[in-house]
Parts: structure tokens; C-alpha cells; sequence
């Protein structure tokens, strides 16, 4: 889905919008995460980091639990298959072209700034497709 947040293309930010659940792994719930607080409205939000001072900071979860993520995900997936519980399949609905686009111009580049949607995509690019980058962009 690419970027979760102020950040994200339309497509994912909709997409995101009409999600009923959030698990966030080992990711702080921040204003630009959340699009302060608009993208949790109405939903069930899980939270899941390895510092318990991380959990809560941005939107208070309904659940959380204070561990490495990335273990978490892998037990996760490991009862799920214990449990026999087969993928849903939604995500091959899903145009992942479209949600990975940023709209052309869509983020402005300030002097002495860097465009983060633009080295993000050099990223993308550079990187090979399996793998996972997580980043904090930050703001002042």
C-alpha cells in the first residue's frame, strides 16, 4: 500500500479511510501518521512495539501489546496457519499501481528540504521488491 498517512497516495488513503481495523507493528500513531487522529476515527486500532513508551502516544489503541513486532507478525501468521484460517485473497483486488501512485507534483520541495516522495521513489527503485522500509519522515 505503500505510505500509511498524510503522506499517502488517494487511492491508499481511501482504501485506508474505509478499514474497520488498524494493527500498527512497532509504528508511533503520530499526527501524520493518522492524519491527526482522521484515520482511526471509527476504527479498531492494535498496537504493537518492543517500548511500552511508544504505545498510546499518538491515538490510544483498543489493544496493545508491548513486543517485537516483527516476531509478533510471524506468530501471527504461524496460529493462523495452525488454525487452518486460509488468506482472505482481498489484496489481489486490489490495484496496487493505483495505490503506489503519487499524483505528479504532489509533494512541493522546500530550499534546503529534501522531497520525500521523491526519494522515496528513488528508494523504491533501488531496493529490491521484497523487503520492507519503514521511516519516519519527520516535520518541524
Amino acid at each position: 500500500m505503500d505510505i500509511f498517512g498524510t503522506l499517502s497516495t488517494p487511492a491508499a488513503y481511501d482504501l485506508i479511510a474505509k478499514t474497520d481495523c488498524v494493527i500498527c507493528f512497532g509504528s508511533g500513531l503520530g499526527d501524520f501518521t493518522t492524519d491527526r487522529g482522521k484515520l482511526m476515527k471509527g476504527k479498531r486500532v492494535i498496537q504493537i512495539d518492543i517500548d511500552p513508551a511508544s504505545i498510546g502516544g499518538g491515538v490510544h489503541p483498543d489493544a496493545a501489546l508491548v513486543a517485537d513486532a516483527g516476531l509478533t507478525a510471524d506468530l501471527i501468521l504461524y496460529w493462523l496457519d495452525e488454525a487452518e484460517v486460509a488468506p482472505s485473497g482481498f489484496t489481489r483486488e486490489l490495484d496496487t499501481s493505483v495505490l503506489t501512485a503519487h499524483p505528479i507534483g504532489s509533494s512541493r520541495t522546500v530550499e534546503g528540504c529534501v522531497n520525500f516522495v521523491a526519494a522515496l521513489e528513488r528508494l523504491e527503485a533501488a531496493l529490491p521488491e521484497d523487503r520492507i522500509l519503514v521511516t519516519d519522515g519527520g516535520a518541524s
